[in-house]
């Protein structure tokens, strides 16, 4: 039996993960309302976890381990395109039922939201770690992350690192 270390294990309590995050499905399905109510509901595997698992094979109906639960694939991801496709990392998503069954948690470790228009970010990211804070009796508990300022960020240095290369190139063509 193959074991996975690092792998991130996700609660969600709805499917607008997977298309906030502009996921999609190689085989099988997403979380249906059943999966959602039961706290043995199935298991949605990234294509670095799949891969890795069950090398090449369908692994939706299959039976994999979370801690020391068994959970039913129900499906599994497409590889992300474009900046996304960059990092490689091995996710799982579970019913948040099935998350708190599994671990014994009630603590909400991230939380993902999604505005209609990108002027409502800010306002909406403000909210949700204000209502966090006071629901948790903290008052810097949480952060902000936005998408975008982190694109823009890995912009920026991908420009600074294209002039200093092509700096040391210059160099080494006048010497």
């Amino acid at each position: 039996k193959k074991k996975l270390s690092g792998t991130f294990v996700y609660g969600v309590n709805s499917n607008a993960v997977f298309e906030i995050q502009n996921l999609t499905f190689k085989q099988g399905r997403n979380f249906q309302t059943d999966d959602f109510l039961s706290s043995s509901g199935g298991v949605v595997l990234s294509h670095v976890v799949a891969e890795k698992l069950f090398q090449g094979t369908n692994p939706v109906g299959k039976i994999v381990m979370i801690g020391s639960q068994p959970v039913r694939v129900s499906g599994v991801l497409d590889k992300p395109t474009g900046l996304a496709s960059l990092i490689q990392t091995s996710e799982v998503y579970l019913p948040s039922a099935t998350w708190r069954n599994i671990f014994g948690k009630q603590k909400i470790d991230q939380l993902v939201v999604e505005v209609h228009r990108v002027d409502q970010l800010k306002a909406a990211g403000d909210q949700a770690v204000a209502i966090l804070n006071r629901n948790h009796g903290k008052e810097d508990g949480y952060e902000v992350q936005n998408l975008e300022e982190i694109m823009q960020g890995i912009e920026q240095i991908a420009g600074i690192m294209t002039i200093v290369i092509g700096s040391i190139g210059g160099i080494s063509l006048f010497v």
